[in-house]
């Protein structure tokens, strides 16, 4: 009866922490939390049809897209406003560029200067 209700148990916390937590959790610390990149193409893809912007200013660039896992083969990203995933090709890509927005260093604290004393007379 025991390893029952124990393998139930580790099911279900499982699934609680898969469905819940895991996505929640940044990729750098082995979480699932989608990585926001910038693809770098090799050619310009103004006249390919790809469910997300590409930057027209630079057009081998992507807008800022997530990435939700890399792939032997490629990447499987989505556009954070339509949210269809679509796998990319690494035999189109030239570079991923982490586009995830900089933590601010903590301003360091500087002590006022005191005054030199002065002798009394």
């Amino acid at each position: 009866m025991i390893p029952i209700i124990l393998f139930f148990t580790i099911v279900f916390v499982s699934s609680v922490y898969g469905s819940n937590v895991y996505g929640e959790i940044p990729r750098i610390r082995g979480g699932g939390e989608p990585s926001t990149v910038v693809l770098v193409f090799d050619e310009p893809q103004e006249d390919v049809d790809w469910p997300f912007r590409i930057n027209p200013a630079y057009p081998r660039q992507t807008e800022p897209i997530e990435m939700l896992m890399q792939l032997t083969d490629g990447v499987l990203v989505r556009d954070p406003q339509n949210r269809v995933p679509v796998i990319v090709k690494a035999d189109i890509i030239r570079a991923i560029i982490d586009a995830s927005p900089q933590r601010q260093a903590l301003p360091t604290a500087t002590a006022a200067p005191t005054p030199a004393p002065t002798a009394t007379p």
